[in-house]
C-alpha cells in the first residue's frame, strides 16, 4: 500500500530512539525490532503526503513515499510516557496523529522534496 514514511535524515526512526530505533532503507523492507512486534508494536507511516507534511511542520525530517506491506488494523496504545522499550523523542504527542497507519514492514521508495 502506497504511504509517506517521516525520517531522520540518517534514515532512522523519527519517532523512537534506542533498541526501538529501526533504520529504513530504499532496497529492502524493514520491520519494526522483535521485541516490539512481540507486543504488538509496529511500524507507523501516513496515508496522504498532506498528513506527513502537517506532522513534519517545522521539524528536521525527510518524508518519503513508502510501500507498506502487511496492514495492521488495531493501533498501538501511547502512554503519555512513551514506550516502555524505548523512548519517544521531542516527548511525542499522547495519542498518534491523524492519517497515521501501520505495517509490519515498510521500504522507502523516494524521497520527497
Amino acid at each position: 500500500m502506497k504511504c509517506y514514511k517521516v525520517v531522520r535524515y540518517n534514515k532512522r526512526s523519527a519517532v523512537v530512539t534506542k533498541r526501538a530505533a529501526v533504520r529504513y532503507s530504499t532496497s529492502c523492507y524493514v520491520s519494526a525490532p522483535e521485541f516490539l512486534r512481540l507486543k504488538g508494536r509496529h511500524l507507523s507511516a501516513f496515508k496522504t503526503l498532506e498528513a506527513a507534511r502537517d506532522y513534519v511542520n517545522a521539524r528536521r525530517y525527510l518524508i518519503y513515499a513508502a510501500d507498506g506491506r502487511e496492514k495492521v488494523r488495531r493501533r498501538p496504545i501511547l502512554s503519555p510516557y512513551g514506550i516502555s522499550d524505548g523512548e519517544f523523542y521531542e516527548g511525542m504527542m499522547d495519542n498518534w496523529p491523524d492519517g497515521t497507519v501501520f505495517f509490519k514492514r515498510i521500504k522507502l521508495i523516494k524521497r520527497i522534496k
